[in-house]
């Protein structure tokens, strides 16, 4: 075989591979960034309508999605409904797909984060380690008391497929390459953009881009990487975080840069609400960075969580009975309990007030505790599974097990 047989081979390849990935490159490269755009245009003008008022213009849109949804479903049935709900679905579906993504810029930037001295950490650790423990049982068998009581237990049988990838004879080695780049095409994408940031970051010292496909490209590695038993441990996010700041520090200390002088450009605060608008308070006085995209994102990811509440609204109404009365008892005790035994103990007000937020889900929670400049807690989000099974809490419907997570 020649030189010249094998350039043709690997031509042809490429050209099979891109034919075989041209639906997933006319949805996920033009249709998902098209109505990316479009949410986040609605979202900036709720937004600048509710500028007076100090509510997350995404969760706004959420809910009058939800509530446009309901309405739409009982004034033209379900089967049109399903119609913009389908149109709606292709960025949402992306955006929930990989939200797990839109997390890292909370943990990149912790080394950015106030020192916090020895007592005051150990502190945290108590109150977040007993208080875990005590709300996440308590949640739970309040869960299973209410189930028993109204007789309403239902069996939820979760079934997780694993994509099986038919695997053709190679007759051909055109074919062969056409299909490995079919099947490799993103990480080909995120490849080639990867190559293409680092002479941006070194020339022009714009490092938004080298960031942003060095959380994606980790991100994607350690979600297929580790095997299957051991990502209770090795979380993608937590993972891929750790191998971003190895990277960040290399390429940072080769350029001659602070390390945390490198970091404060992955979250400028510059995002789409402030892209064009700046308000007098935010400091705000570079280009965006690869956290603010990332973060733009989550808000289309928590205005598109109205898609899965439209469609388990089934399902939720069967267990209000025993939804409502747990999400009450944990807002209560959030908001009410956990920041006065925190103030007393010794904990700083900012850091009490952050145990506010116990009680809601990171998506939700993530533009709740930044209205207190506080943080949140994935715990039971990584290990949710586990600890659920370590505390022989009695099975629970799908719904309530994640209104389990919810406490913490």
């Amino acid at each position: 075989m020649t030189s010249y047989g094998l350039i043709s081979d690997l031509l042809r390849g490429i050209s099979i591979g891109i034919g075989l990935s041209y639906p997933k490159i006319i949805h996920n490269y033009i249709k998902v960034p098209i109505g990316i755009l479009c949410v986040l245009t609605v979202i900036y003008a709720f937004n600048q309508a509710l500028d007076l008022v100090r509510f997350p213009a995404s969760v706004a849109c959420m809910i009058l999605c939800w509530l446009l949804l309901i309405a739409s479903s009982f004034t033209f049935g379900t089967r049109r409904t399903g119609i913009l709900v389908k149109f709606f679905d292709i960025p949402g579906k992306f955006c929930l797909q990989w939200i797990s993504v839109f997390f890292t810029p909370a943990f990149i930037t912790l080394p950015l984060s106030t020192p916090i001295s020895a007592k005051e950490a150990m502190l945290i650790a108590a109150v977040f380690i007993v208080g875990f423990a005590v709300q996440m049982g308590g949640v739970a068998y309040i869960c299973v008391g209410l189930q028993w009581i109204t007789r309403q237990i239902v069996s939820s049988r979760v079934v997780d497929g694993n994509n099986i990838l038919y695997q053709t004879p190679a007759f051909q080695r055109d074919m062969l390459i056409g299909k490995w780049i079919h099947r490799n095409f993103d990480y080909i994408v995120f490849g080639v953009g990867f190559i293409i940031s680092i002479p941006i970051y070194f020339s022009i010292g714009y490092a938004m881009p080298f960031h942003l496909f060095t959380s994606v490209i980790t991100f994607l590695i350690m979600l297929h990487a580790p095997p299957a038993r051991y990502r209770i441990i090795l979380n993608p996010v937590l993972c891929s975080v750790a191998i971003s700041w190895l990277v960040y520090y290399i390429f940072s200390a080769i350029r001659g840069v602070s390390f945390l002088d490198d970091l404060r450009q992955y979250k400028t605060g510059r995002t789409y609400l402030t892209l064009f608008h700046v308000p007098h308070t935010d400091k705000i006085t570079s280009a965006p960075g690869a956290g603010d995209i990332l973060t733009s994102l989550m808000d289309v990811a928590i205005v598109s969580l109205a898609m899965p509440i439209y469609a388990y609204r089934a399902d939720l109404w069967r267990n209000a009975i025993v939804l409502l009365p747990t999400i009450l008892v944990m807002t209560f005790g959030s908001f009410f309990i956990y920041p006065p035994i925190c103030h007393i103990i010794g904990i700083s007000p900012e850091r009490s007030l952050a145990f506010a937020g116990r009680s809601i889900t990171l998506a939700l929670g993530t533009p709740f505790t930044e209205a207190l400049a506080a943080m949140s807690s994935v715990c039971f989000v990584l290990y949710g599974t586990f600890m659920v099974a370590m505390a022989s809490i009695p099975p629970l419907v799908h719904s309530l097990r994640h209104i389990v997570g919810l406490g913490n």
